[in-house]
Parts: structure tokens; sequence; C-alpha cells
């Protein structure tokens, strides 16, 4: 696996100079990579915009919900991954997956009611 990781960073540190796919990105994506690594993918994805949405969509189904996806769905400025990540917080019960979400809605900005239980 450390090799595979190696290819994958390598890959998305010359990223500037050769654009890496949106379906490559989600190709490599597994729950079993380091967790510094899944997150950069993620946030590459979700930088993405229109074009990550609905690749996100098919890993969080594929992969659950995980907290650099919830990050990703925030990053992609997408009106329907805005209002998933609202059911998100609707649905979610521990306070750090909470917070989670909370931190995705912020580039929205706005003011939202809702407390942490």
């Amino acid at each position: 696996m450390r090799l595979k990781e190696e290819s994958i960073w390598k890959k998305l540190n010359n990223a500037g100079r050769d654009p890496v796919d949106p379906n490559w990105l989600a190709e490599v994506y597994s729950v079993k990579l380091d967790q510094g690594l899944r997150m950069a993918l993620a946030e590459k994805l979700g930088l993405m915009g229109s074009k990550s949405w609905p690749i996100l969509k098919r890993l969080i189904h594929k992969e659950g919900i995980q907290p650099e996806l919830i990050y990703a769905a925030g990053l992609c400025h997408q009106h329907e991954a805005k209002y998933w990540l609202l059911t998100q917080l609707e649905g979610t019960k521990g306070q750090d997956e909470q917070l989670n979400v909370l931190k995705a809605l912020a580039c929205w900005g706005g003011r939202h009611s809702y407390s942490l239980n």
C-alpha cells in the first residue's frame, strides 16, 4: 500500500503541470489510505466544483460518509451538495460528525439555527 500511496502523492504534487482527472481521484480514493492522503484527494476533488459533486455522491455511496468527503461536499459549492449537507446535519448523532458538517456548510456563509446536542 505504501508504494501506491507514494505514487498518488507524486501525481497530486504534479497536478499543477499535469492536471488530474476527477474520475482518477475517485478511482484511487479508498478509506484504507492514510488519512492525510484521503483528505488531499477529497480536497482536490471538491475544488473541481460542478464536475465533482456527481463523483462525490458515488464515492459517498461506495465508501460511506467520511469526514473528508463531507469537507469536499462543502468545497464544491453545489446547491445539491448544500442540501445534502443540511440533511446530514439533521441525521447525524455525534458532535464530531455534526461539527464536520457545520464546517463544510461554512463556505455558504450566513446563519444556521442549529445547536449541537
